[in-house]
């Protein structure tokens, strides 16, 4: 096969070409500027390189010697996918031991060049934490005989900003390669609880698994965007404006549930049907009897439980110590004089959840608590979505709302939609008032936008939010 491309350092130093696996396996070529790493397939329990392009790879600044290379069983007995299992357990040892010094090391160089890059940034710059790993287009004929670069959804976020009128820097960060260990751990600990809700016997087991994985997803959301929030920090971000496009709530994690039936009537698609099915009437308490009979609110006691379910995750310790954690790390962050914007989700199309306040189909009111983004605290600039001038009926809606912008963007001839490309366009209005007054705080930002870039006020539910229309900066 062809060598893996280096990943290049902040600094010009080339971190070390990862060993190569023992079976060929053909990279797509990168663009230019772009960088690509060759991750060998999935296998389960498999710890795989652990390298992306976008984030710095570790190894002494001076260039004196290597750092630590990724674990690869490249010396190991080929499988027919070209991996060996042969000592598997010893060389999983070493890769965990390997990847704590490994971990260390990407963050401490991506700390690193951060701090290289804020002290270049003036005042009222806009940082972007977002997705921004390039993903390659095959085209034909042949496998990658033409690969072009996709819009990633931090791009997306970026243009959004942009379309404003916001002519000041925009920093794109992409820090998803210094997520620590307890992320891993906390998304092991969500395939678990997942599996026995899938397949317990025990109504009540299946109510507590569905708990647990909810309980560890929001967990892991919330550890993730800890551990990036850290490295900002540590990095010496100040005087700026930070915009997170993204969200986990209850609402998603009850929605997953439900995404996870399959919708077609193949074979296979119809025995995960009935098992999914099955396992969700036992949690509901529902019988035979009351399937036979066709019972209308079947279904309805169906959403409720699971609604109910994913909704006591929030009273889990595990989810309790990590949301502390989470809204710890943002405070650090503000008290750098930094403003933090957050979407407010995209739930509120989900099936199961009616208007905000209103009841649903068993005259249940929707709590709004499950609508809300966990990432979103007492210390964030919180946006939703409009929609031809109206709340988009995708957009979460919760009290603490904080403005309403356009959540339309451009993708070459499709249009994306989401609070994701509503938020950057309030970040762009923060930081360039940000970079007219520097000591502002966030709460100021706040105010001098709704007299200075808002027009209009639009009644979400819960009060009158201000709007700022699009490309708003554009107006004399």
């Amino acid at each position: 096969m062809s060598p893996i491309r280096p990943i290049a350092h902040p600094l010009g130093i080339s971190a070390p070409a990862a060993p190569q696996p023992a079976a060929p396996l053909t990279a797509p070529p990168p663009e230019s500027g772009d960088t690509f790493a060759l991750t060998p397939p999935s296998l389960p329990g498999y710890p795989g390189p652990v390298f992306f392009g976008t984030t710095p790879e570790p190894g002494p600044l001076d260039g004196s010697s290597p750092g630590p290379t990724p674990w690869t069983p490249g010396d190991l007995p080929p499988t027919p996918l070209g991996f060996g299992i042969t000592n598997f357990n010893q060389q999983a040892s070493d890769h965990l031991t390997q990847s704590a010094d490994l971990r260390q090391a990407r963050r401490a160089a991506t700390v690193t060049h951060l701090k290289i890059e804020t002290a270049q940034l003036p005042p009222g710059a806009l940082v972007v934490l977002d997705q921004f790993l390039s993903v390659p287009s095959l085209g034909v004929p042949g496998c990658f005989a033409q690969v072009e670069r996709l819009a990633t959804h931090g791009d997306l976020v970026t243009r959004a900003a942009r379309d404003t009128g916001y002519t000041g820097p925009i920093l794109e960060k992409d820090l998803s390669g210094v997520h620590s260990a307890a992320v891993d751990d906390l998304a092991q600990r969500g395939r678990e609880a997942e599996n026995r809700w899938q397949t317990a016997h025990d109504p009540a087991e299946i109510r507590a698994a569905l708990t647990d994985w909810a309980s560890a997803r929001r967990s892991q959301a919330l550890r993730s965007q800890r551990d990036e929030i850290e490295v900002l920090t540590e990095g010496g971000v100040k005087n700026a404006v930070v915009n997170m496009s993204s969200g986990i709530s209850a609402a998603k994690m009850a929605q997953e549930v439900f995404d996870q039936i399959p919708v077609g009537d193949d074979a296979y698609s119809t025995a995960r049907k009935t098992q999914l099915f099955t396992q969700l009437n036992k949690a509901a308490g529902i019988t035979l009897q009351d399937l036979v009979a066709g019972s209308a609110n079947n279904w309805d006691r169906v959403r409720q439980t699971v609604q109910g379910q994913v909704q006591k995750s929030e009273d889990t310790p595990l989810y309790v110590g990590e949301k502390a954690g989470y809204d710890f790390a943002v405070k650090q962050l503000v008290d750098q004089n930094n403003t933090v914007v957050v979407a407010a989700s995209n739930s509120g199309r989900a099936a199961w959840v009616s208007q905000p306040g209103a009841p649903d189909l068993t005259g249940a009111q929707v709590p709004e608590a499950i609508l809300r983004n966990d990432l979103a605290t007492p210390l964030t600039t919180v946006v939703g979505a409009l929609k031809d001038g109206q709340i988009a009926d995708y957009s979460s809606r919760f009290s603490g709302i904080h403005f309403y912008a356009n959540g339309d963007v451009q993708n070459g001839e499709e249009t994306a939609q989401g609070t994701s490309f509503a938020a950057p366009r309030v970040s762009a209005g923060l930081a360039a008032l940000k970079e007219a007054h520097p000591n502002a705080s966030r709460q100021q930002l706040q105010q001098m936008a709704q007299l200075q870039l808002s027009t209009d006020r639009i009644d979400d539910g819960y009060g009158s939010v201000p709007t700022l229309t699009h490309g708003f900066l554009l107006a004399d």
